[in-house]
């Protein structure tokens, strides 16, 4: 759990952040807002400290200066969204995300808690699946207008989380944010609570370490031609067979195993040239040709069939594709407007 000290400088980065990206946003740099965010350093998250699900939450005014009115079960705009990201150095960075309505939708689920008469407890159950539920106990009974102090002292219990340590946050450019699944709420209580409106973010299970499975299918000729156009190439068979079973920390783990793999099939490497089969060799994914770049986003992606905030699975080779940067904005682009 963070000391107070450390958990105020938290807040005091992410809402310094949240400036720097609405200056940005109303700048002359506005022009490079696609994938720009701000970071912030937790010196030791992602090292083992915390649970495989976690989750940030913060005062929904930390995200907006718009009062908060009348909000029903949404969903709620808002200006700015936060998610985690996996560093190179295995830490887990928090990031501020400019939400502009076109690459990072502005809007953000809103459940309403529940109050437990029995437990005294405030309860949230997210609509999603696997479902996730946080919940809250009031010092006070609500509705207990009472000024008394309690007779005894409220037992709290305590989570013995990670060790925060919040450092100066900085604005880079992220293009693969371009397509990013956020799994984020706006939790909204009773009036007479006495609780504020939370913004609360979650882990995405693309960071969470997993172990592969699937098959992955038959393919010849030019694997990474006209199919990613379309829905997009499957996982090879014969790499698939040497990725079943293996544990990755995150899925840009797996993906750079991937694509070392791809390298090294003599097969599959017919069909690439000598540039990209070096950079695959370390990990990197291969460029694709001008006519399929969107922006900055130049190499093949990696794209889940079925959604992971809808459930899919993160490291089933048989649910993933490769595609173009081109067809993986236009997929997600598609189930955003659905």
């Amino acid at each position: 759990m963070a000391a107070e000290g450390a958990a105020l400088t938290l807040q005091a980065s992410m809402r310094a952040s949240i400036a720097a990206l609405s200056e940005l946003a109303t700048g002359a740099a506005s022009g490079l807002l696609v994938g720009v965010s701000a970071l912030i350093y937790p010196s030791e998250l992602g090292n083992g400290e915390l649970p495989n699900r976690y989750a940030l939450t913060l005062p929904l005014t930390d995200l907006t200066a718009s009062p908060i009115t009348e909000i029903n079960h949404g969903p709620i705009n808002l200006p700015v969204r936060l998610g985690f990201k996996s560093a190179s150095s295995g830490h887990t960075e928090v990031i501020a995300i400019p939400a502009d309505g076109v690459h990072i939708s502005r809007n953000v689920r809103v459940v309403a808690a529940i109050y437990d008469s029995v437990q005294n407890v405030y309860s949230v159950s997210t609509p999603d699946i696997p479902s996730k539920t946080m919940i809250w106990t009031p010092i006070a009974d609500p509705g207990n207008s009472s000024t008394a102090l309690p007779v005894d002292t409220p037992q709290v219990s305590v989570y013995g989380g990670a060790t925060l340590i919040p450092v100066a946050g900085s604005i880079d450019t992220y293009p693969e944010l371009d397509d990013v699944e956020i799994d984020d709420y706006v939790f909204i209580f009773p009036a007479d609570s006495g609780l504020p409106a939370l913004y609360v973010v979650f882990q995405n299970p693309r960071n969470m370490p997993g172990v592969v499975s699937g098959e992955g299918q038959t393919v010849s000729g030019n694997w990474l031609g006209a199919l990613v156009e379309g829905g997009g190439a499957p996982i090879p068979k014969q790499i698939a067979e040497q990725l079943r079973g293996k544990q990755f920390s995150n899925f840009s783990r797996f993906r750079e195993a991937f694509w070392k793999l791809v390298a090294n099939d003599e097969k599959l490497v017919l069909h690439f040239t000598a540039h990209n089969i070096a950079e695959m060799k370390k990990g990197y994914a291969p460029t694709v040709t001008m006519e399929y770049v969107v922006g900055k986003r130049d190499v093949f992606e990696i794209h889940h069939v079925d959604f992971i905030f809808k459930g899919g699975a993160v490291y089933d080779v048989d649910n993933l594709r490769v595609v173009t940067p081109r067809v993986h904005i236009k997929l997600h682009s598609e189930v955003k407007r659905g």
